[in-house]
């Protein structure tokens, strides 16, 4: 009888384990359907984000995570709608979460810095991208964004440093090289801009972005030949010719590095029929034609900058130096006696009166003006020519 109440028992209780492993196996299969669905529907998701319809992005996110709360790319996806939307708090609040499910994940910290970038805080941001870095070393895209948050954080020179590290060991991508042109032009290197915008074009000679970067290097650099060879292949192009006022305004500004000043001329006159209302684009054309003995050019260019902004100072000493030249002594004087109340301190401006006097015979207001100069600045070479010119230069001021 024993043996029999005995059998019993093992039979109900083997029938029992069956039950619940059937149970078990129900209730994992229900899990893998939801997690499927889940992942269904972030892939749909994430579709909706690449064109840019983040209402349906976040709706996909959200019903996959109702379905599975666990599921880190649906969390993944929620962040990036966020982020998109400018909601940056609740981006880092999701991200951390599926961080937490999924630790080994670099683009998780990646998109987490980014999300304390843009609320401004720079060390957590950074400390995020360093993470990434050490996750996926090979990733191009988080040594450049821990290189921008530097950059915004007021730190270009250790940006610069941090990517310069990284092309000793890698090439780099185009992206990476051509912010190390920027953070090297930044930071006044543009020797070393160049270097990197030459980089970018050996890898795509049609980046243009990049070939403008180094025209601008070159131009910085002192390197002028070199600056207008790439502002004319800038210009040949469609998009540049007679468009972008400031190719012609650089080319202009390196012929008279180069002592052309009619070639200046020319480069200035088309930039500014491109902007007609652009000021320093007149000053500069007034000033290549006074340095082209064209003096009464310069002065109606001096003119036009003037109808534009008529409290130009740099236009109406143009004006006045063009007056000058022309033998219009007093009207010149008038304009600078004016200027000189309002800047007693400006040394050249003192001599180009004191010149004015000069040639109308007023020798006494001359000399008083060039040793005023001198006192403003002992060491002005113009003024000590002019005042020696007058033969009292032992009367100046020690």
């Amino acid at each position: 009888m024993k043996k029999l109440i005995m059998l019993v028992l093992v039979a109900v209780i083997i029938g029992g384990c069956g039950v619940d492993n059937q149970s078990q196996q129900r209730v994992e299969a229900y899990q893998r359907y939801h997690q499927a669905r889940a992942q269904a529907i972030t892939s749909v998701g994430s579709e909706h984000l690449k064109v840019g319809d983040l209402d349906k992005a976040g709706s996909s996110a959200g019903e996959a995570l109702a379905l599975d709360k666990d599921s880190v790319s649906a969390r993944i996806l929620l962040g990036k709608v966020l982020l998109e939307k400018g909601r940056y708090a609740e981006a880092a609040e999701q991200l951390r979460q599926a961080e937490t499910s999924a630790p080994e994940n670099a683009e998780i910290p990646y998109l987490l810095g980014v999300a304390l970038e843009k609320r401004g805080e720079y060390a957590e941001a950074l400390n995020a991208y360093q993470k990434a870095r050490a996750l996926d070393p090979v990733n191009e895209a988080y040594v450049t964004a821990s290189a921008e948050a530097l950059t915004a954080w007021g730190k270009p020179q250790l940006a610069l440093e941090l990517l310069e590290t990284r092309l000793e060991r890698t090439e780099g991508n185009a992206s990476m090289l051509a912010l190390a042109g920027e953070l090297a032009m930044l930071v006044a290197e543009p020797v070393k801009a160049a270097r990197f915008y030459q980089h970018c074009l050996d890898a795509n000679a049609a980046d243009w972005a990049a070939r403008e970067g180094l025209a601008k290097a070159y131009f910085f650099a002192g390197q002028y030949v070199e600056s207008l060879e790439t502002l004319k292949q800038l210009a040949a192009q469609p998009a540049y010719c007679d468009k972008a006022s400031w190719v012609y305004i650089v080319i202009g500004d390196c012929h008279m590095a180069l002592d052309r000043p009619r070639d200046a001329c020319l480069a200035y006159e088309t930039a500014s029929r491109i902007e007609p209302a652009d000021v320093p684009v007149w000053v500069a054309l007034a000033k290549a034609r006074m340095a082209a003995d064209d003096a009464k050019r310069a002065a109606s260019a001096a003119r036009q900058a003037l109808a534009l902004e008529q409290d130009c100072a740099d236009a109406k000493l143009v004006l006045a130096w063009a007056m000058l030249s022309q033998g219009n002594s007093g009207d010149a004087a008038k304009i600078l006696a004016e200027e000189a109340k309002k800047d007693p301190e400006d040394a050249t401006l003192l001599c180009m009166l004191g010149r004015c006097y000069a040639s109308m015979g007023r020798k006494d207001r001359a000399v008083s003006c060039y040793v005023q100069a001198l006192r403003c600045d002992p060491g002005h070479r113009l003024a000590k020519t002019l005042l020696a010119t007058t033969g009292l230069e032992g009367d100046r001021p020690r």
